[in-house]
This record gives C-alpha cells, structure tokens and sequence, in this order.
C-alpha cells in the first residue's frame, strides 16, 4: 500500500504531473532572465582559472561528445560538459544564490539540464520545464531542512 505522505512520492508526483503549461507565466520570465545571466557568469568564468584548468583537463579525456562546453570549442560527454559548464558558471562566484536552496541553484541545475537536454534533443519549453521543477524542488527541500545558517 502507497503512503501519500511519503515525502518521495509526493516529490515525484509533482514532478511528473506537472507540465509546461501549469508553469506561472511568471516563473517562466523569471527563468529565462535566470539562465540568460547564468551563460554570461560562465562566459566569464571560462577565462578564469578554474574554468581553464577543468575545460583543459576534459579536453585531454576525449569523452563522447555528447554536449557543448560553453566557449571552448568541444563536446565532451554529458556529465563532464555538465561539471565544466557548472565550474566556470560558479568559477568567479557571480551567480545567483537562494537561501532555501542552500547554496547556488542555476550553477547546480543548468549545466545538467543543458547537457542532458543537448545528448536527449529535448525542446526549449521541457528544458525551462526541468529547470523550474529542479529549482522548485530545491528549494522545498531546503526549506524543509530548516532555518538557513
């Protein structure tokens, strides 16, 4: 027998339930702004050391290429294009934070919503979708943790 309070359940229920269309017009803006500021900080930080040293290191590895590394002209595979987007989004700590979430949610959430999005061709509107949910759960999360520090 299900338990409809167990906190996994309800997590993946919303998750799968909810579509593209039951998102606020608002969250969507607020997204789009997001993600828009979040590939200038990894722009910027790919210039920057850590986003030099991970991009070099990954360059030598010759994974699949399965995804974009932003500005450096390859492909690596998914998770590595996704810990090297994710290194130079947060290399000069530029991006954006959440109390709830505990730390810094777009460097954590893009780079994997990117990277899988680009190897699974998935559109524009489910990759705004898993970022939003990713951001949302997140954040309940971390508010169901406790106070912040």
């Amino acid at each position: 027998m299900r338990n409809a309070a167990n906190p996994t359940e309800v997590i993946a229920d919303f998750i799968v339930n909810t579509a593209y269309e039951d998102l606020p017009e608002k969250a969507i803006q607020i997204a789009k702004m997001s993600l828009i500021d979040s590939i200038g900080t990894c722009l910027a930080g790919s210039t920057a050391d850590a986003g030099r040293i991970i991009t070099d290191y990954l360059r030598e590895e010759h994974s699949r290429p399965e995804a974009t590394v932003i500005a450096k002209g390859f492909k690596a595979s998914s998770g590595n294009a996704a810990l090297a987007n994710g290194t130079m989004m947060h290399a000069l700590d530029y991006d954006d934070t959440s109390e709830h979430f505990f730390g810094h949610p777009t460097t954590v959430i893009l780079p994997a919503v990117m990277a899988a999005g680009e190897w699974m061709k998935i559109s524009g509107k489910e990759a705004l979708l898993a970022y939003i949910l990713g951001y949302e759960i997140g954040n309940r999360i971390g508010y169901g943790m406790g106070p912040t520090p």
